[in-house]
């Protein structure tokens, strides 16, 4: 996903902007600097979508833990290229904005969804202008007021919307703009009837086919922070199968692969308040449909005999006195269960499920390198890179470790300091100098950070 996201008020973030890019972004920064709360923040975003804001609110941990000390409103701001074509004759770029404020009331402190607009945005030599604009406001008094503008049809061309599940594709022009105004009227309408905590983003995709492809991502996206003791435990089978964020139920995961079973390998859901949507898992937009040429577990297994060479085989059994399914390691013609194996091996078998059998285009990682070996650290991002790569994904993830950022290169990295209690992230400066370092000497990035050169370290640097 390309998209800048503005981050206002929420915990120990006053503002920031993260500009997310497909491959790697890595956040690195001291203890206390607040690089959980930028991944915390990207997740309450898209679970706004998902479940309203409240859930969103309660999910992570209720509003004195969220916003700002001193502020009552969280506030995000999106910009994301949504397309190519002509404004007022000449070539210009589309860029989708998309801005959601949550608030909690007054009176009773309801969490809602203060304000939010949509707007598609021209930019071309002349500057930038207003192509559409819908907006939904809620005042404290309960009232909704929902606004919506669209440009003269003159001044745009009928291959902007065309993409639209509202339009034929035998309209004319000024069909296609008014049909779009039309629905978006209706969208804003039934946002007005609606909860005071959805978002109508999932409604106002349906406009444009990189608008559901945006929805999808940011609504899809997932957070992990792998505990192996987590990832041992049997678990239930269950139709529709997923790991969790701490690796619990991998085992399912892996027993869907062993077993063949790839349509039980998905995630359905729908974004609050509507009917079942299948928002996060595409496999023709996210990677090669699983099937029987194309089954991760292979890949998976090579890259863990890769680390462990004494593995064989990695498969399931199902507990025959509860029923639950777990996973088992072969090694040299004997199985091992989970407690058998160590804290390593279950998180490097959960990062790779993680990277290997997505569910989404874009992955938060919790300090992945936690348990690991510096070999596998280094892998890990080898392999994240490689697929992120080929599957046109991001993955986003904080670290505290000289291995990791050793295997990176300077504009994969973002530095987070704190800086009078607030979270501050900027790219990495003197970007020039230490690409001079690092092409003229055996130093990697890791080494150049931990020697505090352009801070983010513990201790004050």
């Amino acid at each position: 996903m390309l998209a800048n996201i503005y981050i206002r008020n929420f915990r120990s973030i006053k503002e920031i902007v993260f500009p997310i890019k497909n491959g790697l972004n890595v956040i690195v920064g001291s203890n206390g600097s607040g690089k959980t709360n930028i991944l915390h923040a990207l997740k309450f975003l898209s679970n706004i979508v998902t479940s309203g804001a409240s859930l969103a609110m309660a999910k992570a941990g209720g509003p004195s833990r969220n916003f700002r000390r001193g502020e009552n409103s969280i506030e995000f701001s999106v910009h994301y290229v949504l397309d190519h074509s002509l404004f007022k004759g000449k070539q210009a770029t589309f860029f989708l904005f998309w801005d959601v404020v949550v608030s909690q009331s007054e009176e009773g402190g309801f969490v809602h969804v203060r304000k939010e607009v949509v707007r598609i945005v021209a930019l071309s030599s002349e500057g930038k202008e207003d192509v559409l604009k819908a907006e939904v406001t809620r005042t404290s008094a309960g009232a909704v007021r929902p606004k919506f503008e669209i440009v003269s049809e003159d001044l745009i061309t009928k291959r902007l919307f065309e993409s639209s599940y509202w339009v034929g594709s035998s309209f004319k022009k000024s069909e296609v703009v008014s049909t779009v105004s039309e629905k978006f009227q209706e969208v804003l309408q039934e946002a007005k009837k609606g909860a005071q905590d959805a978002s109508f983003i999932a409604q106002a995709s349906f406009c444009h086919a990189n608008f559901r492809r945006f929805f999808r991502d940011i609504s899809s996206l997932d957070e992990y922070n792998i505990s192996p003791d987590v990832a041992r435990q049997a678990v239930d089978p269950l139709p529709v199968v997923r790991m969790g964020p701490d690796g619990g139920g991998v085992s399912e995961v892996v027993g869907a692969l062993e077993n063949r079973q790839f349509s039980r390998i998905r995630r359905g859901g729908a974004p609050y308040p509507g009917t079942t949507y299948y928002y996060a898992h595409h496999w023709s937009e996210y990677s090669s449909p699983l099937g029987q040429k194309n089954n991760p577990l292979p890949v998976i297994l090579e890259h863990v005999q890769a680390a462990i060479p004494s593995i064989d085989s990695i498969g399931t059994q199902i507990d025959p006195s509860s029923g639950r399914r777990f996973v088992v390691f072969g090694c040299g013609g004997s199985l091992f269960r989970p407690q058998e194996m160590s804290d390593g091996t279950f998180k490097w078998l959960c990062l790779l499920v993680a990277l290997l059998v997505p569910t989404t285009r874009v992955v938060l990682l919790e300090e992945p390198e936690n348990f690991m070996h510096p070999w596998m650290q280094q892998r890990f991002i080898s392999l994240a890179r490689q697929q992120a790569s080929s599957d046109n994904t991001s993955v986003v993830l904080s670290t505290h470790s000289v291995t990791v950022l050793n295997s990176l290169v300077v504009d994969e990295l973002r530095v987070v300091h704190q800086v009078d209690g607030e979270t501050v992230m900027n790219s990495v400066e003197n970007k020039e100098e230490i690409e001079r370092i690092l092409s003229e000497s055996t130093f990697g990035l890791g080494d150049i950070w931990i020697s505090g050169e352009f801070g983010g370290v513990t201790g004050g640097f």
